[in-house]
C-alpha cells in the first residue's frame, strides 16, 4: 500500500506534467518580451514543483530502477551551452538543487509555422465574422 503522502505527490506529479506539457507545447510570439516572462514564470514555478513531488513518488521505488529520457518530442541539441540529461532522476536532481533555471525557447521550422492570417474577422456591421480556416479571409 501506497503512503498518502507519496500517492499525494505522485497525484501532484501527474497535473504538474500535464502543465508543463501544455505549456511547452504553446507557441509563444518571441516579438512579445512580457508573454515570454509571463511563460518563463510559469513554466518555472510548474517544472519545480513537479520535479519535487515526481522525485518524492521516485523515492519509493528500487533505487536500481532507471528511467531514461530517451524519447524527445523534438530532435534537438541546445542551442547555447548546456547538455542534454538523459535519466529522469538526475534531471530531477538538477531541477530541485538548480540556484537558477534557464528557460529557452526555440524558434519552429519555417514549414511548421503557421500563417499569420487572422482567424477572426469583421464584417461591414462590426459583427465578428469567425475563420472556418487559416487561409485568407473572404471578401
Amino acid at each position: 500500500m501506497i503512503e498518502p503522502v507519496t500517492q499525494h505527490s505522485l497525484d501532484r506529479a501527474a497535473d504538474e506534467a500535464v502543465r508543463l506539457w501544455a505549456l511547452a507545447s504553446a507557441q509563444y510570439p518571441k516579438s512579445r518580451p512580457l508573454i515570454l516572462q509571463v511563460a518563463t514564470t510559469a513554466i518555472v514555478e510548474v517544472v519545480s514543483t513537479f520535479a519535487l513531488n515526481a522525485r518524492r513518488a521516485l523515492e519509493v521505488l528500487p533505487s536500481n530502477m532507471k528511467f531514461p529520457l530517451a524519447q524527445p518530442r523534438w530532435q534537438w541539441a541546445p542551442s547555447s551551452e548546456g547538455e542534454q540529461v538523459r535519466d529522469l532522476w538526475e534531471a530531477l536532481n538538477r531541477i530541485i538543487h538548480a540556484q537558477k533555471l534557464q528557460i529557452g525557447f526555440e524558434q519552429l521550422p519555417e514549414q511548421l509555422i503557421p500563417s499569420t492570417q487572422p482567424i477572426l474577422t469583421f464584417d461591414s456591421r462590426g459583427q465578428a465574422r469567425p475563420q472556418t480556416s487559416l487561409s485568407s479571409p473572404s471578401q
